[in-house]
C-alpha cells in the first residue's frame, strides 16, 4: 500500500494520495518545518500486550490527575512502560481517542504542533501545508495522546506548546503525553493546565501479575519481590528476568540467584 502523487503545482508542492484516506500532505523542499510522509502514519492507539500488567491502581491514580487537569505529562526512561501506560489509560474510554507518535515527527516538530492546533480550531486556512486531510477532524471532549515526546526545550517549541494546551483547554480537549524528558519550565509555568508525573517502578503486587499472565507457578509468584531487588523493579529488566525463568521452565538454583541479587543490590 504505497502513495502516488496527483498533482505538482508551479510552486513545486506536491499532493500526495494516501491510500487509507486519512492523510494528505502538500511540501515544499525549500520550506522550513515541512512534513515529508513517507510512511502511512496511524491515528488509532497500539495494541496492548497479552503480557503485562494492568497496574490499576496507578491508573486510578493518573486518571484522577488529567480529569484535574488538560495535559498529563508522563516521564520516564527507556524501557519504563510509557506507551503501555497511556494505553492502559485510554482503555474501554468512549471518547475519541487520537495518537500520534511524536519522536518520528521531531524534525518537524513546529509544523506538527502548528496544525494540531489549525484542526483543534478547525481554523486550517488556505495556502497552509498540511499534514492532514480535511477527513480528520478532532473533536471536543476527545483525547489527544502525544506519545514519545522529544526534547522540547532543546527544539525551542514552548509557544506553540503552550497555545497548543491552551486551546485543548477551550475545546475541553484532553491531553496525554508521554517521554524521556520533562516538559520545559516556561511550559510548567502553566500550573492550572499541567500535571507532570514520573512514571514509577513496578511494585511486587504489578510484577506478581505480569508473572500470573505467563502463568507461571505459583512457587514462582512468591519470588515477586526478589526479582524486583534483581531487576531494579524496572519493567524491561523485569520482563528479561521472567523470560529467562520461563526459558529455564521455571527452574534455577535460588540460592545462586540471591547471591546475585545480593551482589547487585550492594549486600554483600
Amino acid at each position: 500500500m504505497g502513495n502516488s502523487i496527483e498533482a505538482i503545482n508551479p510552486d513545486g508542492d506536491a499532493y500526495i494520495e494516501q491510500n487509507n484516506q486519512l492523510l494528505g500532505l502538500y511540501f515544499r523542499g525549500k520550506a522550513p518545518n515541512t512534513l515529508k510522509l513517507n510512511h502511512e502514519t496511524k491515528i488509532t492507539p497500539p495494541p496492548l500486550p497479552i503480557i503485562l500488567s494492568n497496574r490499576t491502581l496507578l491508573v486510578k491514580r493518573f486518571i484522577s490527575k488529567l480529569h484535574n487537569s488538560t495535559l498529563l505529562h508522563i516521564k520516564g526512561g527507556y524501557g519504563t512502560g510509557k506507551t503501555q501506560l497511556c494505553n492502559l489509560l485510554i482503555n474501554d474510554r468512549a471518547t475519541s481517542i487520537y495518537w500520534f507518535r511524536v519522536r518520528e515527527y521531531k524534525v518537524q516538530i513546529k509544523t506538527f504542533i502548528t496544525e494540531l492546533n489549525n484542526l483543534i480550531n478547525n481554523s486550517q486556512g488556505f495556502n497552509l501545508f498540511k499534514l492532514f486531510s480535511n477527513d480528520l477532524k478532532i473533536e471536543t471532549s476527545s483525547i489527544l495522546i502525544l506519545d514519545d515526546l522529544p526534547n522540547l526545550t532543546e527544539l525551542r517549541i514552548e509557544e506553540e506548546f503552550i497555545q497548543l494546551v491552551m486551546n485543548c483547554e477551550k475545546h475541553n480537549i484532553k491531553i496525554i503525553s508521554s517521554s524521556n524528558y520533562g516538559l520545559p519550565e516556561r511550559i510548567n509555568q502553566y500550573l492550572r493546565f499541567i500535571e507532570s508525573v514520573d512514571i514509577p517502578l513496578l511494585t511486587d503486587n504489578e510484577t506478581t501479575e505480569i508473572l500470573d499472565s505467563y502463568k507461571a507457578p505459583d512457587k514462582i509468584k512468591q519470588y515477586a519481590k526478589l526479582i524486583n531487588l534483581f531487576s531494579d523493579s524496572h519493567p524491561a529488566l523485569v520482563i528479561a528476568t521472567i523470560n529467562y525463568l520461563e526459558s529455564n521452565d521455571w527452574k534455577m538454583d535460588f540460592d545462586k540467584f540471591w547471591r546475585k541479587t545480593a551482589k547487585h543490590t550492594g549486600w554483600i
